[in-house]
C-alpha cells in the first residue's frame, strides 16, 4: 500500500477534512483534521492499513502490540492480527489508558505482566507532537516491556525519529506535514 493509496482513502471518506479551524488534541490548531473514526467502521480498509503497518514490522519479533485508548485501540487488534498472521506466532493486542483527570497513559488490566519482557510494538493513529506515544513508550518500559517500533497511520507533524526517545524504529503509511501552530499564533482565533 502506497503513501497515494492511503492519502485517496483518507480522501475518499471524508476522513481528511480542510478548510476550517480544528483545535488538536495537543492543543495546537491548524485547517486540517484527520478524522480516524470515519476509516474505522469500514472493517476492510482498516484492516488493509494495518496489514501494511505490520508488514513493516514483521521482521522485529514482535510479541505485543500496544496503542493508546480509544482510537488506537482498534489499530492495536488489527496490527496484532496480521503480525500473527504474518509470523505465525501469536502477537497480543493491549492498550494504555489515561489516568482519570490526567494526561499520563497507565498499563492496566492485568495487560502489565502481557507486557513485562516482552518485545512491544506501539501502534498510534496521527502523530501530530509525538507527546501520547511518548507516554506509550514511557508506560511500556516502566512496565518491563522492550519497544521495537512505532507504527503509525499518518505523521502529519513531521515527527522524527529523534523525537520518539527509546523505540529503533519509526513508520508511518503517509508522511505528509499539516500545518499547526500554537493557540497564540492562530490566525482564526485572533479574527474573531
Amino acid at each position: 500500500m502506497t503513501q497515494k493509496d492511503v492519502v485517496e482513502i483518507f480522501q475518499q471518506t471524508g476522513a481528511w477534512k480542510t478548510g476550517s479551524h480544528f483545535v488538536y488534541t495537543s492543543g495546537r490548531h491548524g485547517t486540517d483534521y484527520l478524522d480516524k473514526y470515519v476509516i474505522y467502521p469500514h472493517t476492510r480498509i482498516v484492516s488493509k492499513l494495518c496489514q501494511a503497518i505490520a508488514s513493516c514490522f514483521m521482521q522485529d519479533d514482535n510479541q505485543v502490540v500496544i496503542a493508546p485508548a480509544m482510537g488506537g485501540i482498534v489499530l492495536s487488534q488489527w496490527v496484532a492480527f496480521h503480525l500473527s498472521h504474518l509470523t505465525g506466532a501469536e502477537v497480543l493486542s493491549v492498550y494504555a489508558d489515561k489516568l482519570q483527570g490526567s494526561n499520563i497513559f497507565a498499563i492496566s488490566h492485568g495487560y502489565e505482566e502481557l507486557v513485562k519482557g516482552k518485545r512491544v510494538l506501539v501502534v498510534e493513529d496521527i502523530l501530530t507532537t509525538g507527546n501520547s506515544v511518548r507516554k506509550i513508550i514511557k508506560s511500556t518500559l516502566s512496565a518491563g516491556g522492550f519497544v521495537v517500533g512505532i507504527g503509525a497511520l499518518w505523521n502529519r507533524g513531521g515527527v522524527v525519529f529523534e523525537d520518539l526517545r527509546d523505540a529503533p524504529k519509526l513508520f508511518s503509511l503517509v508522511d505528509i506535514k499539516l500545518d499547526s501552530w500554537q493557540e497564540s499564533d492562530c490566525l482564526f482565533c485572533h479574527r474573531q
